[in-house]
């Protein structure tokens, strides 16, 4: 690790704003990649329980 100091954002600034508005969509694609594996999977274990 290195010395090096990091000034958190201002949450209620442009840039903090948009950092926030980043990671709610980052977070929300990593949700619905979950749910269509789920989905995925789920299917897949439909179909060899049907045939």
């Amino acid at each position: 690790m290195t010395g090096k100091h990091i000034e958190p954002l201002d949450p209620d600034s442009p840039a903090g704003r948009a950092a926030a508005e980043a990671i709610s969509q980052g977070l929300a694609e990593i949700q619905v990649a979950i749910w269509r594996r789920e989905a995925a999977r789920e299917a897949e274990a439909r179909r060899w329980t049907t045939t």
